[in-house]
């Protein structure tokens, strides 16, 4: 086995042991514009570090990565390439620039970390399986922590939510983490002598404890998918060589017994008693609940209308937050506008959303590319490590691709860098397997110094935006809590630190000058707060509170019409959001149209009615009684 060079060993450090280990307290979100900024700032190490070995003509074989980067055969690249492209020209057409910047910035680190994963994987064979045993090491590390977390409540510290998390913040993303994590560690137990198989079956059966404890059913969906992939397609596509065959066939049962006396163990070990050491409680959730399911149908179901109204290239990047509630909003758990839906838990829905069916068509061709190229190294393999590694990559990708139908792992940093790496490994393996041509790579490497000082200056620029972007989540974070303790002046001025080019709209989707139009309008500075709340509009015309506090300021400004077309917005979002039901039945009410008022304030439901509703009703009732005796006396 080749030793791996220090360049190597940094990229493998960088993005496979140190990133999914990063996190800061001091954002709303503590992992992903954090993880993005670190993965910036080391594609400009890692690129520097590779045309430095470029000048200095290192013994390197550039040539295989320049078969794969400029040949015919790289679909992946052209695939790639498509998405962003079409992701670029939405961005004109998106209502909230800012966010469509940010979501391609993200998706282009993506595809810098996809080329830097080529490079790798090119000039060292051997690349794939020291990669696997990084990714093993740090599997070990978070699956232990979520291990900690569970049985003995330690690592509180780290921020999340729903016990267990590890290093994810959120129980699901860390049990897809784990998946994702699998087919690496399935490679390893392949071909790896007996102590690196101890130790990748305790890190797996470690990970199926968490996998079982998150309870997330779209993991177990992919695991048995990905499973019943692999049996089929290794029994229809069988090696030339009937050794071969037999003995991935004996590994690969092999295999699913101890998956399964994984699972089980994990299961036996989910049920012992848990130890009781802090009082922050573990999340409950039953198998057969239909809460989440409920709530990824009604983001499904008005995604697919937002697609059938912009076909063509969507809403932007990033622009779904924005755009979802404008087609109703009623019955979900959004209504009450408390918090926003982020995202539809479908990147495919997604990306059709705001790309478009264009963008969608690229997206999908990714995948499809990558499957096709997974049973063509099957076909074509004259080795039992070439045929474990087909094998294993199509589980991974074919499990990938069924939790990107029921979550949101693109938008996720470490999920993406290791899908990516494993079609990037599917690429390079997929290049070794064609027929080669007459294309002069070797002489080609010269445009590696073309190339990588473009891909050098773009990492830069990227790392620039993305350190603005973290230091104006530091500065929201700081007006989140100021406002929770309703300390109205460091909230303004914590939110006018930020830079609105960059950052406008809050993590938890809601437009940042609302928060300083809000504290604005607490210390009674009405003319400023409406400035704020006509630039929330602006970045946000679809969150029902901006739409609320703005028409109450056009109220105060003598401008009812107004005032009401706003409010009327506002219930054809949540048709029972009770704040706008009654600002709208005192407009009326101030108007002498009572019956309209009384109209309106009775759509208030029993169970959002408070003391204002009372008081309302009864101050209506009294005027359409006093209107009915004053009507009666003239009639008489």
């Amino acid at each position: 086995m080749k030793k791996p060079k220090i360049i190597q060993i940094l990229f493998l450090l960088f993005f496979f042991v140190i990133l999914p280990l990063c996190y800061l307290r001091r954002t709303v979100d503590p992992l992903i514009t954090f993880r993005l900024f670190f993965l910036t700032v080391s594609l400009i190490i890692i690129y520097s570090a590779v045309l430095i070995k470029v000048l200095t003509k290192s013994k390197f074989n550039y040539a295989n990565f320049c078969k794969v980067l400029f040949s015919q055969n790289s679909s992946l690249i052209i695939s790639f390439t498509g998405v962003l492209l079409i992701s670029c020209i939405a961005h004109f057409f998106a209502l909230n620039k800012a966010e469509s910047l940010y979501s391609i910035i993200r998706d282009v680190a993506f595809f810098l970390f996809f080329l830097a994963s080529l490079f790798f994987l090119s000039v060292n064979r051997d690349f794939f399986r020291t990669a696997s045993k990084a990714i093993l090491l740090t599997s070990l590390i978070i699956s232990l922590t979520g291990f900690f977390q569970y049985v003995f409540r330690w690592f509180y510290f780290i921020p999340g939510h729903e016990v267990i998390f590890s290093f994810f913040a959120n129980r699901n993303l860390f049990a897809s983490a784990l998946f994702l994590s699998l087919p690496f560690l399935i490679y390893l137990y392949f071909l790896e002598r007996t102590g690196w198989k101890i130790l990748v079956l305790i890190t797996i059966t470690i990970s199926f404890f968490n996998i079982v404890s998150a309870k997330t059913r779209a993991v177990w969906l992919a695991v048995i998918t990905g499973a019943l992939l692999v049996l089929i397609v290794s029994n229809l596509f069988r090696s030339r060589s009937k050794t071969e065959h037999v003995k991935t066939k004996i590994h690969i049962k092999i295999l699913i017994v101890l998956i399964i006396i994984a699972i089980l163990s994990g299961f036996l070990i989910a049920k012992l008693p848990i130890i009781q050491e802090r009082n922050q409680p573990l999340f409950e959730k039953s198998l057969t609940s239909t809460g989440n399911f409920l709530v990824r149908y009604h983001a499904w179901l008005n995604t697919i209308k937002m697609i059938s109204d912009h076909p063509l290239l969507g809403v932007g990047p990033g622009n779904w937050k924005i755009i979802f509630p404008q087609y109703g909003i009623l019955g979900m758990k959004v209504e009450s506008g408390a918090y926003q839906y982020m995202r539809p838990h479908n990147d495919f829905l997604w990306v059709a959303a705001e790309s478009g069916l264009i963008g969608m068509f690229f997206y999908i061709l990714i995948f499809g590319v990558a499957i096709k190229y997974s049973i063509f190294i099957l076909i074509k393999a004259n080795s039992f490590q070439d045929r474990i590694f087909a094998l294993t990559m199509l589980f991974g990708i074919s499990g990938y691709i069924v939790i990107a139908n029921f979550s949101f792992p693109k938008e996720r940093i470490f999920h993406s860098l290791l899908i990516l790496f494993q079609l990037a490994a599917v690429s390079v393996y997929y290049n070794k397997f064609v027929k080669k041509n007459n294309h002069p790579y070797k002489s080609r490497w010269k445009l590696l110094n073309l190339v990588l000082v473009f891909l050098i200056l773009l990492s830069l620029i990227l790392s620039v935006y993305s350190y603005f972007r973290l230091k104006s989540e530091v500065h929201f974070y700081h007006a989140y809590l100021a406002r929770i303790k309703n300390d109205f002046i460091t909230t303004i001025a914590a939110i006018s630190r930020t830079d609105p080019f960059i950052l406008n709209i809050s993590p938890t989707g809601i437009p940042l000058t609302w928060y300083r139009g809000n504290a604005y309008f607490q210390i009674n500075k009405i003319e400023a707060a409406f400035e704020d709340f006509k630039t929330a509009y602006k970045n946000h015309p679809n969150f029902i509170y901006v739409l609320n506090n703005l028409a109450t300021c056009y109220e105060i400004k003598n401008n009812p019409q107004k005032a009401i077309m706003l409010y009327n917005k506002v219930l054809d979002i949540s048709p029972y959001f009770r704040e706008s039901l009654l600002n709208l039945s005192a407009i009326y009410y101030n108007q002498g149209k009572y019956l309209d008022a009384y109209k309106i304030i009775h759509k208030v439901r029993t169970t959002d009615a408070n003391y204002r509703t009372s008081y309302f009703k009864r101050k209506i009732r009294e005027r359409l009684e006093l209107e009915s005796n004053q009507m009666e006396s003239i009639n008489e």
